[in-house]
């Protein structure tokens, strides 16, 4: 193989995963809901970065006092005698409540990265425990648990760095070390419980998390499969066209016999170009103006017609 061909050799596992991953119905949920899951119906305007300090220290004095009550006074968790805080908990706090928009900070590469960077670290020392020298060479388990949590992060598009910090724990703090496997469930319980209040406490006057999965679209291959077959018209039911929410919110609506087409806006990404809004030949107009409801009646003979040309569509906060 020629060094060209491994220099540009690639491989992103999204590719292959998001095609198959349901579309984000956040904005399904009750307003009060959706809300605080980071839903918004138009982009928000940035708060100054004096309220911003604020906040990130409210949210992580909170995250981080939570996580320590509970592993201190939880009768569960005390059994095996987990440390206090698992060190690496305070860098997360910092990218969760402070720096929230970082790609690095969002849920997916929280959670999963630190869970994969222990699960990294302990397989290494446990495999670096077979030898009769293992606290001489303790250093280099650690060193290998990082190199290998680093990979494994960024082979699997969820690299968080305090994940490295979770790894290297794991290899060299005797309190970590000795956890084994029962570092795993803490871990995910720790960094769901700063989830939890991250999403409490940024969404106040902020918005978080800027994607729960992914930037890229999602749902490609199923999205495909549904309006090969019969597509769903029924959050069209007696609602306004303005406030469609087949798709979300639509803006900029025109009417005709066969179809609709318009932009769709949510969260502060910009629209993302998709195949036409799919109509239906037998809907039944009782107005065209963009105040007016649409009465649907549908059957088995209803044919599938797509009259939108241009058609900007961007999917729910993800």
């Amino acid at each position: 193989m020629k060094y060209s061909t491994i220099r540009n050799l690639s491989f992103d596992v999204d590719d292959y995963v998001n095609p198959y991953l349901p579309r984000s119905q956040v904005y399904r949920l009750p307003r009060c809901i959706a809300w605080f899951l980071g839903y918004r119906k138009t982009p928000r305007k940035d708060v100054g970065n004096v309220l911003i300090w604020w906040w990130s220290f409210f949210g992580a004095f909170c995250g981080i006092a939570a996580v320590c009550a509970i592993f201190k006074y939880s009768g569960a968790l005390k059994h095996a005698n987990p440390p206090i805080i698992i060190a690496s908990f305070g860098a997360s706090a910092v990218l969760e409540y402070g720096v929230i928009g970082s790609p690095l900070g969002q849920p997916r590469n929280c959670i999963l990265g630190h869970f994969l960077s222990a699960l990294s670290g302990i397989c290494i020392t446990k495999l670096f425990k077979y030898s009769d020298n293992f606290e001489e060479i303790k250093w280099l388990a650690g060193a290998v648990a990082v190199g290998l949590a680093s990979s494994v992060m960024t082979f699997t598009n969820t690299a968080h760095p305090p994940g490295g910090a979770t790894a290297l724990l794991a290899a060299i703090d005797p309190d970590v070390e000795a956890m084994g496997w029962t570092l795993l469930p803490y871990v995910l319980i720790g960094t769901s419980v700063m989830l939890g209040i991250a999403l409490l406490v940024n969404n106040i006057q902020r918005t978080f998390p800027v994607f729960w999965w992914t930037p890229r679209d999602v749902g490609g291959r199923l999205w495909n499969q549904e309006q090969s077959h019969q597509p769903d018209l029924e959050a069209l039911e007696e609602q306004k066209i303005t406030h469609a929410t087949d798709h979300g919110i639509l803006v900029d609506v025109k009417v005709s016999e066969t179809g609709l087409s318009g932009q769709h806006y949510i969260g502060n990404s910009p629209p993302v170009l998709l195949p036409p809004v799919i109509a239906r030949s037998s809907l039944s107009m009782r107005s065209t103006s963009l105040d007016t409801t649409l009465d649907r009646q549908i059957t088995s003979q209803d044919s599938i017609s797509a009259n939108s040309e241009n058609t900007m569509v961007h999917d729910g906060a993800r």
